[in-house]
């Protein structure tokens, strides 16, 4: 975008009155949604067990990944004592 252009001095324009500079369109799906997501996906793959050993190898393949990390964490509680009992929150994929 050249300096001086319309959509440069749009653009100023915008950032000058508070506007947004972005792109509009549908806002990105919450945490717990993406956690739900992941889950069910990862369920649907593999039995329990095994989805756990997989997203906790790959949580620690790549440590900086807090959406990896979460799975991890979610499949190994759905393993836990309470396991069964509370694997229907995230019902079936």
């Amino acid at each position: 975008m050249a300096p001086g252009s319309q959509q440069a001095l749009r653009l100023e324009q915008r950032a000058r009155h508070g506007g947004s500079l972005g792109f509009r369109g549908p806002r990105p799906p919450s945490p717990q949604r993406t956690q739900l997501h992941d889950a069910r996906v990862a369920l649907a793959a593999a039995d329990p067990r095994s989805a756990a050993v997989q997203a906790g190898a790959q949580a620690r393949a790549h440590p900086g990944d807090d959406r990896l990390a979460v799975l991890a964490e979610t499949l190994d509680a759905l393993n836990g004592p309470a396991g069964p009992r509370s694997a229907g929150w995230c019902g079936r994929p």
